[in-house]
């Protein structure tokens, strides 16, 4: 019937051999509005051009095979379909309009394609079972090794609510994981705490850093679920996953490291005060000879005055002058038991603000006999003000003392006149102060310079190698530096560098 798509008018048909088979094709006057759809066909065929274009340039080895396969057959299909309707409508060509055999081409192709599509389907499947089944593998084994932890992991989102709690923290809080995932982290810090841990956090976050804080000290405490406060050591990592900033918190509960350090300190304690009263042994003879000179002054005087009072009339100016002599001996004397028993004293480290060159001066003035008896010329290098650091007194004293002895004892074996012990006192840099203690003696031995520090090593044939390491423990408790060298001529220095103070 017309008019149709291919013919305005048919004006006759005819037969035409195709294959051996006759068929009869109508013959007429073309419609005008076939050329419209062919050349809509030209702009599906730039637009399959195009997109094949494109995956070509997409550079992986399934684009551009899909660019050939599909584009190119979907190109051929449509031109040799435009080109045999061309060819048949204007009779160049005899032939009925077969565009299926064409079109079969290009549905091969896209099957081909859609079928590698379904296997590689099929096969991603597979590999996304398995990798299913690795993650839960990779998660049972990691919290087989958080659990196996001794210390209590944590793992907090961007919000600190608890994603991860294994055993270890369960049996440091006393609570069960499965009751607290979701919940705060701030549910085990004090209430009083919990400002200063957000604001750790916040900052920590920004900063991107791993941070140690001890709890009682620092930033947190712990809580346990039955309100129990207790010290923690916390270090903190963060790892970004999906988008998404997950903090782990590992957590150590430091009440028997505490305990331990207070046992040590006090332990450490009982042992210099021990050092302390055996160094007191040696310096015997000096002290008898300190407070012999005097009580032998107020015995004297005291026998003097009674001898005036017998007379008639008796010099009141005379008593007077003998009662002033009277009280300053005693006071000398009592001064000597003060410095012994600041010496002899036990008790906690009391830090106060020292004259470092009034320390020094004070140990030399108990010592001064022992240096006599033992031939020993002082020389003091110390400015009108010494400088100040915040430290112990009984403690910086009795280091000072065993440096003095122990360089005594280095210069034994030396001629008299060469016995010669160098005490300073300096400002050796803006915030910091040096002690020294020079000798002339024979120096350290190579074979001891590393370990002259170490307890239970000593030069001395009685000596038990005890001294030096509570010095140097006495320099870090006041977060200083003991070092030790040989000097260029003769002897060794030893030098305390502590922080100084401003008042």
């Amino acid at each position: 019937l017309t008019p149709n798509v291919t013919h305005s008018e048919i004006t006759g048909i005819h037969n035409i051999n195709v294959l051996g088979q006759t068929l009869t094709v109508a013959e007429g006057v073309e419609n005008p509005w076939a050329w419209l759809g062919r050349v809509s066909i030209f702009f599906l065929l730039a637009y399959i051009g195009d997109a094949a274009i494109g995956s070509w340039r997409g550079g992986t080895s399934d684009g551009r095979r899909r660019a050939v396969t599909v584009g190119g057959s979907l190109f051929f299909f449509l031109f040799a379909s435009v080109l045999l309707a061309i060819l048949v409508t204007t009779g160049v060509v005899e032939s009925p309009y077969h565009f299926s055999l064409f079109y079969l081409g290009a549905v091969a192709a896209m099957g081909s394609e859609l079928s590698r599509d379904v296997v590689r389907a099929a096969v991603l499947g597979r590999r996304l079972q398995q990798s299913e089944r690795d993650v839960r593998e990779s998660e049972a084994r990691l919290r087989r090794i958080l659990d196996s932890a001794m210390d209590a992991i944590i793992t907090v989102d961007e919000q600190q609510r608890i994603v991860q709690f294994n055993s270890a923290a369960e049996a440091m809080f006393g609570c069960r994981a499965s009751s607290v995932l979701g919940q705060p982290f701030d549910r085990f810090v004090p209430e009083r705490l919990r400002q200063r841990h957000q604001e750790h956090f916040r900052q920590f976050a920004e900063s991107g850093t791993t941070s140690r804080t001890m709890g009682r000290l620092g930033t947190i405490s712990g809580l346990r679920a039955d309100g129990e406060e207790f010290p923690i050591e916390a270090s903190v990592s963060q790892v970004t996953t999906n988008g998404s900033k997950l903090s782990t918190v590992i957590l150590r509960d430091c009440t028997e490291r505490q305990r331990a350090e207070s046992d040590a300190r006090q332990r450490r304690a009982e042992i210099a005060h021990l050092s302390r009263v055996a160094l007191m042994g040696e310096l015997s003879g000096s002290v008898t000879h300190e407070l012999t000179q005097p009580l032998g002054a107020i015995l004297a005087n005291a026998e003097a005055m009674r001898r005036l009072l017998t007379r008639e009339g008796p010099e009141l100016d005379e008593i007077r002058e003998i009662l002033d002599d009277i009280i300053a001996d005693d006071r000398r004397a009592s001064d000597v038991i003060h410095r012994l028993r600041l010496l002899l004293k036990r008790g906690e480290l009391q830090r106060e603000v020292l004259d470092l060159s009034d320390v020094m001066k004070a140990v030399l003035q108990l010592a001064h006999v022992e240096l006599e008896e033992r031939g020993v010329t002082v020389r003091t290098e110390f400015g009108d003000v010494g400088p100040r650091v915040m430290g112990d007194q009984i403690q910086l004293q009795q280091l000072a003392l065993n440096l003095i002895m122990n360089a005594c004892d280095a210069m034994a074996d030396s001629p008299t006149d060469q016995r010669i012990l160098t005490v300073r006192t300096e400002q050796v840099a803006d915030s910091s102060a040096c002690l020294s203690v020079a000798d002339t003696g024979g120096g350290i031995p190579a074979s001891m310079k590393d370990d002259i520090f170490q307890s239970f090593v000593t030069t001395k044939p009685q000596g038990l190698g005890m001294g030096l390491a509570i010095c140097r423990t006495i320099a870090a408790a006041h977060g200083g530096r003991l070092g030790a060298e040989n000097n260029a001529d003769a002897g060794a220095t030893f030098s305390l560098t502590l922080p100084t103070c401003d008042s």
